[in-house]
């Protein structure tokens, strides 16, 4: 009997990573020429946010995401300091504000850099692209796989402030006397530089120097305001008036994958209560993608999604009146206690005129809250269908037809008694806004993938599309109410004013991709592109993009040293262009003061 003693020592085997590229056309990551940056799914959701983009904050160098602190604000994105970037949803182009995909149902996120990265796309694609792959099917082997993800995340009013004087109360050069809010009385309408606050009077009941207020009762006698102390009563305004949000999301979704048909439906509630009392925003997304295969050669794929956004109110965040950060935190003294303008309606009044502190230039902000009301209404739908052929190991002919859809209804109420730069704000207002967005495109594409020998291997592609885009939007104002708090376009007091405008876009596409591999090692990738717009003059409609890149992985050609375990050296050149809005090239008449 022999006996043996094995040791197996460890090796780690680094498998070539896929990643999806322009067009969804999966590569080895390590044979591009261009900086490409993935970001799985499920990293989307922990301590997850509202907006999908915010849950990107800090997960890819060179995407900076600056996240807004008011309810419904939409990140404001840069990709390598160009704000404007493409975005596609399964290979489908958006116009999206990221609030209508639900981060439950990413698979990966693909972020490409620069506009080699994307030159497929075209001038649409010229500062990068952010490509988003959605997840499909579920349990194996046909069982079906039930999965149930809720979140709570609270958010409170402000993480940090500016420090603001509660020093001096209002007025200015160190007077103040409140008699109507509105100039009146001594600086009793503006500015924060009046007397000192709770400076002691040892002749007064209170002990404090006390002066007329605007909460002051009034002395039957006189009808003037009797003067109570003036102290810093309001100094904690900003954490008495905005509330602590939430934000709550449930998700459940059901799927199943054979070896033949896959499929997943999703769906997606979302609640989000703002830090200003009675804002919130609903989201609810349904999700359903599928496919099949008929024959080994012959499959179909397909997705559709549908989201519907609303708000019956969401807070202004302008240097305005409208906005109740502006009328706390900027102009009200601490000698005004926010809790006492809870009652926001004059006694009978109510419906008329504010209760506040102010009547020239600021509101009071629980009559903002509750009567100043924005309306948002928003629905989207955007997917796909896809049939593909495989005709050999090596050739595929697909073609792919991709929708994207929707609407947009806004509206302003403003209520009877506003006060702004305007004494014509007073009598109310209602500004109703719609939109409609619509966008189709058709592509065939002819994919072809070889290992030529045990050296060479190429990867091409050649492909059509068109694209078709049609947006209308109409604006009505009417700028005066007869009946307060009746927002009706009908109960207009003054004559109604508005505009719509309209466009139709098409463009035509043909381009193509190949890409040369030596040794599984060196690659060069050969790309052009040549688009056809309506939006450019008839005779120069015509514009083409190439690019080259290079990709060098050194680690597989030289041996390095032991603390490298891997190096590559890429390089890209290209040439972008783009074209014009529609109707743009020719000049026109614009809309001007009407007089008389």
């Amino acid at each position: 009997e022999s006996e043996f003693s094995v040791e197996l020592s460890p090796k780690n085997i680094g498998l070539d990573e896929v990643v999806v590229t322009a067009l969804g056309v999966k590569r080895e990551k390590k044979a591009l020429g261009y900086a490409i940056q993935e970001v799985q799914g499920s990293s989307l959701n922990t301590a997850k946010e509202a907006n999908l983009m915010s849950n990107m904050t800090g997960k890819v160098a060179g995407l900076t995401i600056q996240n807004p602190p008011g309810l419904f604000e939409d990140p404001k994105i840069s990709l390598r300091g160009s704000s404007n970037v493409l975005v596609v949803v399964d290979n489908v182009p958006v116009e999206t504000n990221f609030w209508n995909i639900s981060s439950d149902d990413i698979a990966e996120v693909s972020v490409l850099k620069g506009p080699a990265a994307a030159a497929l796309y075209g001038s649409r694609g010229k500062n990068g692209a952010i490509l988003i792959t959605t997840k499909r099917g579920g349990g194996k082997d046909g069982k079906v796989e039930i999965s149930i993800n809720s979140s709570v995340m609270f958010q409170p009013s402000f993480v940090y402030l500016p420090k603001t004087q509660s020093k001096y109360g209002t007025g200015q050069w160190g007077e103040f006397e409140w008699v109507d809010g509105a100039g009146g009385g001594v600086y009793d309408n503006d500015y924060v530089w009046g007397p000192k606050l709770d400076q002691r009077d040892p002749n007064t009941k209170s002990g404090f120097v006390e002066l007329p207020q605007w909460d002051s009762p009034i002395d039957p006698a006189t009808g003037k305001r009797i003067p109570t102390p003036f102290i810093s009563r309001g100094k904690d305004n900003i954490w008495n008036f905005f509330n602590t949000g939430n934000i709550i999301s449930n998700n459940i979704a059901i799927g199943a994958s054979t070896e033949k048909t896959n499929y997943r439906f999703s769906f997606t509630q979302l609640d989000q209560k703002g830090i200003d009392p009675g804002a919130r925003i609903d989201a609810s997304t349904v999700a359903f993608s599928g496919g099949h295969k008929f024959t080994d050669k012959f499959s179909i794929e397909t997705s559709i999604n549908y989201n519907k956004q609303y708000s019956d109110n969401y807070p202004r965040t302008s240097y305005f009146a409208d906005n109740n950060m502006y009328n706390i935190g900027v102009w009200m003294g601490a000698d005004v206690d926010v809790r006492g303008l809870k009652d926001y309606w004059e006694p009978g009044q109510e419906g008329i005129r504010q209760r506040n502190y102010n009547y020239q230039y600021y509101n009071n902000p629980y009559y903002i809250a509750n009567e100043f009301r924005q309306e948002y209404s928003k629905d989207v739908v955007y997917g796909f269908a896809n049939f593909a052929y495989q005709f050999t190991p090596e050739l595929k002919l697909s073609y792919r037809a991709n929708l994207n859809w929707h609407t947009r209804y806004t509206a302003q109420k403003r209520p009877k008694g506003f006060v702004g730069y305007n004494p014509d704000y007073m009598d109310g207002g209602f500004y109703p806004d719609y939109n409609y967005d619509f966008e189709l495109n058709n592509e065939i594409l002819l994919n072809y993938d070889k290992r030529l020998s045990s050296l060479w291997s190429i990867s091409a592609l050649a492909g059509a599309n068109n694209r078709n885009n049609n947006w209308r939007n109409m604006s009505l104002s009417a700028s005066a109410l007869s009946i307060p708090g009746v927002y009706n376009i009908g109960n207009s007091k003054v004559p109604i004013t508005g505009t719509n405008d309209t466009y139709k876009k098409l463009v035509n596409s043909f381009y193509g991709s190949a890409t040369i591999g030596y040794h599984d090692a060196l690659y060069l990738t050969l790309t052009g592109r040549n688009d056809w717009s309506s939006g450019m003059p008839v005779k120069k409609n015509s514009y083409f993009y190439p690019s080259v890149s290079f990709s060098g992985v050194v680690s597989e050609l030289v041996k390095m040293p032991s603390f490298i375990s891997f190096a590559k050296a890429r390089a890209a050149w290209n040439r972008v262009g783009g074209d014009m809005s529609p109707y743009s090239s020719r000049p026109t008449y614009s809309y001007g003061t009407k007089w008389g």
